[in-house]
């Protein structure tokens, strides 16, 4: 997906999405900001491997640190279900709250 943003002063700005999905389950499996170019590049990833019902489990984030060029990730969120895996028993942020 791409879209474009125009500014008067600044011009037109354009930003590219690409997202991908599980081949077996059909289900949202990662989506990249700006895939092309690896300096502005945002790699966010959806496991759903622990949920039999495909719901995401954990959400993290990667991307190029400019300088040094050095590859960073993180966990954005974390989210264990119930006994039955349909409910959030609980949920942690980035920071672990």
């Amino acid at each position: 997906m791409v879209t474009s943003k125009t500014d008067p002063r600044g011009g037109t700005l354009v930003r590219t999405l690409v997202r991908d999905y599980d081949a077996d389950n059909g289900l949202q499996s990662s989506e990249t900001l700006e895939p092309g170019a690896p300096r502005y590049r945002l790699r966010t990833t959806f496991d759903r491997s622990s949920n039999r019902f495909g719901l995401v489990g954990k959400v993290t984030q990667d991307w190029i640190y400019p300088l040094p060029a050095t590859a960073q990730s993180r966990v954005l969120s974390v989210t264990n279900y119930d006994g039955n895996g349909r409910l959030p028993a609980t949920v942690a942020n980035a920071m672990g709250h």
